[in-house]
Parts: structure tokens; sequence; C-alpha cells
């Protein structure tokens, strides 16, 4: 890893995708074409055909964009990832959001999901 210095203005960005707002850190992954995004993340709630009564796990979720951003239509949403500093984000981004049926977990995906399919 190699530290990161911000000389100047915030150490983060933010970014809008659909209604909604995120924090962006240096280290975390964030789709920077929102617009190529918004239309990928269509596909993705039409492909899902969840509902209120849905839960769903978004593995290797980064920042949460996909998670937040199904977040409003579905009854749970958890993500996992294993960059600890995409899932700060993460939870800030729900904040941010007023979003609260999103749970984030720090983990590799191999030892996180099997639990939550308990």
């Amino acid at each position: 890893d190699i530290p990161i210095e911000c000389l100047l203005g915030n150490p983060y960005l933010h970014e809008k995708l659909y209604d909604l707002t995120f924090r962006v850190s240096p280290d975390a992954f964030f789709q920077v074409n929102t617009k190529g995004a918004e239309v990928l993340y269509n596909i993705i709630s039409d492909w899902c055909n969840a509902t209120k009564k849905t839960t769903v796990i978004d593995i290797c979720c980064g920042t949460g964009s996909i998670s937040l951003c199904l977040a409003r239509s579905i009854k749970n949403i958890v993500g996992v990832e294993m960059n600890g500093a995409a899932i700060k984000d993460a939870e800030l981004n729900a904040k941010l959001n007023n979003i609260e049926n999103a749970k984030f977990i720090v983990g590799k995906a191999e030892d996180s999901v099997p639990d939550l399919l308990l």
C-alpha cells in the first residue's frame, strides 16, 4: 500500500448518481462514468426483478453505488467488500442519502457470504 497524502482540499470527492450523492475516497472503487453506470444499474434492477420483500447481497460493493441505487426498491441490501476505505464510504453514503436498509461488511466474499446465507 502506498500512502496517500492530500496536499490541498478534501481527501475525497463527491459524485452524483441518479438522485444520490456518493463520497469516494482515493482507495475506493467508484464507476466514474455515471451516465453509463445508470444504464447498467437500470439493467441490473430489471434483471433482479427484486421487490420490497427481497434481500440482495452485493459482492465487491465498493462505495455501495449499486447497493444504494437498489435500496429504495427492496427490503434489505448487504454489501461485502474487502477494502475497508470503500466500506467506510458506503456506510457514509447510506447516511448521506438517508438509506437505512443497507448494511456493509468488510471482508472477502468467500469468507463473508456463506454466513449471510444461513
